[in-house]
């Protein structure tokens, strides 16, 4: 009787012993925070490296990255020169005849705009699906953005009627 019970004290003590070892060090809440915790570290990595941060008056000019300009070559759409050169000439040169002092000009390919100064600010954009196209903005007005592609004297227009007016 008292080998049976010292087994039993010896074999209860080896399952205590094997369930420590086993045990989770963190209990399973703690351990679903932090894995959240670490998916959203890699989000704001993510946001924050492919942003745009701008403050005041501001015309920002929008272009695709070279990813989303590769694909449209790979896609056989070789329109997309075209394309490209005549939005960049049209507002290089609306831009070249717009002279406003204060405001900024900004060229990007980031998928997120962040804009903080604006009438309803602040605000992020993601222009995921423009790949062409303007946003302007002052502090003084609400944010517009413009994903046409025409010449100059379009883009002269709506620098002109936002800005001046």
């Amino acid at each position: 009787m008292k080998i049976t019970v010292l087994i039993l004290i010896l074999s209860l003590a080896g399952f205590g012993i094997l369930n420590l070892n086993e045990r989770d060090p963190l209990p399973a809440e703690r351990r679903n925070e932090e894995v959240v915790r670490t998916v959203q570290d890699t989000l704001t990595w993510v946001y924050l490296k492919d942003s745009l941060k701008v403050n005041g008056s501001a015309i920002i000019v929008l272009r695709p990255d070279s990813l989303r300009f590769d694909y449209y070559l790979k896609s056989g759409d070789e329109w997309i020169y075209e394309v490209d050169s005549d939005f960049g000439f049209g507002i290089t040169k609306a831009l070249d005849s717009f002279q406003e002092p204060g405001i900024s000009v900004r060229y990007t390919d980031k998928r997120f705009i962040v804009i903080e100064d604006c009438r309803s600010c602040p605000k992020v954009i993601d222009r995921d699906s423009i790949d062409y196209g303007l946003i302007l903005t002052t502090p003084k007005r609400d944010i517009r953005i413009d994903e046409n592609i025409f010449g100059m004297e379009y883009y002269l227009e709506i620098l002109n009627e936002y800005f001046r007016n």
